[in-house]
């Protein structure tokens, strides 16, 4: 059963106060087994209490492993409520993260992958993307994420293999990071677990079989699917119309006008000088206080989850006075121009720029009769 574990602790006191609870009794538990080993099992017990009691979602282990990252703070998701989503643990189905740029995607899915290897052994994690520049990307912030994470077991990592592609723990767990674009050559004969298909929208839908069948000998695959849309015929927006397809909706206090960041539902209304504002009072609207609504809730229950996230419902650009001017900007210069669909609210726009695969040369490269 999906739960929404930021809405649930954000508006359900009763749940809040059993976290607080548990996380508690953990973090007492590992401060005392880090001085007397003999409480290191009572302490994962009570670790185990949390995530159990969470759904199986690690979002609220991260200001522990990252107690100062990145700038001498815990690691908190709190101004990115959506990024709670992305740390949830679903065997079967798949979730799909259809957003902007700039949400803090990378972050969640690099510590996603480290508490997930440290805490569930022999597990196999995959993050895939098309291009190797991504790639390239994605490998720095794994690195600075590494380094600066608490890590609460004692591991002898002389024999563990340990670079920027491949990663081993002693638990016998693996994250590997790999680029295929129109070929599967390099990840043909692995096998894994999980699969986060990041910058879905470049990915050539045809491997998807292929790639699937990294996951063939695992008794629970994981797979996500996240990018930033931008034509109506991609991987990324396939999977998000066979998915519950959950908006951002914000209650206006004013008119209780449900705010949808859709462009049928009045969306570049609601971005005003001053913030975030209803598209029917113009009154301003906390966009923190909102919830994920799901367009097909019966499809929560088949495990395809989807959800929608332009840039304008985190708080992070929203409350940021320098971030939210420059969207305000950018909506009075271009309006609903396809790059402010694309890159600021995370919408794609009909067929016609897609990249070119050599498949599509193939299928066009035939000669005709006269020949």
């Amino acid at each position: 059963m999906h739960l929404d574990l930021e809405y649930e602790v954000r508006t359900n006191e009763v749940f809040r106060n059993g976290l607080q609870q548990r996380i508690g009794r953990w973090a007492k538990l590992e401060a005392i087994a880090l001085e007397n080993r003999s409480y290191s099992e009572e302490s994962q017990t009570a670790l185990w209490d949390v995530i159990k009691y969470c759904n199986l979602n690690l979002a609220f282990l991260t200001p522990y492993f990252w107690p100062s990252y990145p700038k001498n703070k815990p690691l908190s998701f709190v101004d990115f409520p959506f990024a709670f989503q992305m740390f949830e643990v679903r065997a079967g189905g798949f979730m799909v993260f259809r957003g902007s740029r700039q949400i803090a995607k990378s972050t969640s899915f690099c510590c996603r992958q480290q508490l997930l290897a440290r805490m569930l052994p022999g597990f196999k994690s995959l993050y895939l993307v098309p291009r190797y520049e991504q790639l390239e990307t994605y490998q720095n912030k794994m690195l600075k994420v590494e380094e600066a994470m608490v890590d609460f077991e004692i591991q002898n990592t002389s024999r563990l293999r340990k670079n920027l592609n491949y990663k081993e723990f002693a638990n016998g767990a693996t994250i590997e990071l790999a680029y295929a674009l129109t070929d599967a050559s390099r990840i043909r004969g692995k096998s894994t677990d999980e699969i986060l298909h990041d910058e879905a929208q470049d990915l050539d839908a045809e491997l998807e079989i292929e790639v699937a069948q990294t996951q063939a000998a695992s008794a629970n695959p994981i797979t996500i699917y996240a990018g930033t849309s931008r034509t109506t015929d991609t991987l990324l927006e396939k999977k998000w119309t066979e998915s519950s397809q959950g908006t951002w909706i914000t209650k206006c206090p004013h008119c209780n006008h449900e705010n949808i960041p859709l462009p049928e539902h009045g969306v570049l209304d609601m971005i005003q000088r001053n913030g975030p504002a209803c598209a029917k009072c113009g009154r301003g609207i906390n966009v923190r206080l909102g919830r994920f609504i799901h367009a097909y809730p019966q499809k929560l229950g088949l495990a395809r989850i989807g959800f929608h996230i332009p840039q304008i419902i985190v708080p992070a650009v929203a409350n940021n006075l320098i971030r939210w001017s420059k969207i305000y900007e950018m909506k009075l210069k271009y309006g609903g121009d396809r790059r402010f669909l694309q890159e600021i609210l995370g919408i794609a726009i009909e067929e016609g720029e897609r990249e070119i695969t050599r498949q599509n040369l193939i299928d066009i490269c035939i000669l005709g009769r006269d020949m």
